[in-house]
């Protein structure tokens, strides 16, 4: 994702690519191959019962009530940031909040990384719950 934001960032809008993203991303792609190449590659099998008894763990739920709040905190902060600046930018008597060069990114950011990882394990979760409900059919019609 970070390779092909900053791809689309350079080949799309033209931007200048500075090295402290070109080197976050190579630190970032880094730790992914790191993450792969020492990571633990035990599979973790859950049968049918399993699954659902996961999915209403009272524990889960408040994980993603948790982490639902933290996109709409996040979400607000970036935009009172986004805000600010756009007041900043049409009128330089108005103060730019401190930190907004870093919060801006850093709040977009980490929200799109709750999201895009809740939705890539709502998308594994599902697919596995399919492959356990047609395993569970075909033994059922054997």
């Amino acid at each position: 994702q970070f390779v092909t934001n900053l791809c689309f960032a350079k080949l799309m809008f033209r931007e200048r690519i500075s090295w402290k993203q070109l080197g976050g991303t190579v630190g970032v792609c880094g730790g992914v191959v790191l993450i792969v190449i020492f990571g633990s590659k035990k599979a973790l099998v859950y049968n049918q019962l399993e699954v659902l008894w996961l999915w209403r763990n009272p524990v889960y739920w408040a994980y993603m009530v948790l982490q639902v709040a933290a996109l709409f905190t996040l979400d607000a902060i970036g935009r009172a940031y986004q805000a600010n600046k756009d007041l900043h930018e049409a009128d330089s008597k108005v103060a730019l909040w401190s930190n907004s060069e870093f919060m801006l990114p850093a709040t977009y950011a980490t929200w799109s990384a709750l999201w895009g990882t809740q939705g890539v394990t709502f998308a594994k979760c599902m697919a596995y719950i399919l492959v356990l409900d047609r395993k569970c059919r075909t033994a059922e019609d054997d």
